[in-house]
């Protein structure tokens, strides 16, 4: 797809957070599903660099769990529940990866990727995902 139509592109923020959890392998499908030319979400690096999506600093109003997500390893990270918060038959939604958002949703959909740190630190995560970009030939779908 490209940025450039005769439309305006419609931006799914944090996939159908509406309808799902956001920043949720089920939120970016389901927005998919909805016809979005593309999804919004947020990246920050895990205790370990893993790239994980995730908005809020702290796991505390996503996931059954408590703390900073730069405290957290990805395995730490994987182990909580993202989906009960918002209903329970989102039970077992689990804090994806970058890698399995761009594994998991359409070829053609454009993707937002906000970068989230702490106070505006470089701590490697800008760097981490243009090598993720640039690895998965994702130049023409990422803003």
């Amino acid at each position: 797809m490209s940025f450039y139509l005769d439309r305006p592109l419609n931006l799914a923020h944090r996939g159908a957070s509406h309808e799902a959890p956001a920043n949720t392998l089920a939120a970016f499908l389901l927005a998919q599903e909805l016809g979005a030319d593309g999804v919004e979400l947020d990246v920050q690096l895990s205790r370990d660099g893993k790239l994980v999506v995730i908005h809020d600093l702290t796991v505390d109003a996503t996931t059954d769990g408590r703390g900073s997500v730069r405290d957290k390893t990805l395995a730490e990270l994987k182990a909580l529940d993202a989906g009960s918060w918002f209903d329970p038959v989102f039970a077992g939604q689990r804090i994806p990866t970058l890698q399995e958002v761009v594994d998991t949703v359409n070829q053609g959909l454009l993707i937002n990727i906000e970068l989230k740190t702490e106070s505006g630190k470089d701590d490697g995560l800008a760097s981490a995902v243009v090598r993720l970009v640039e690895e998965n030939h994702l130049l023409d779908r990422v803003v």
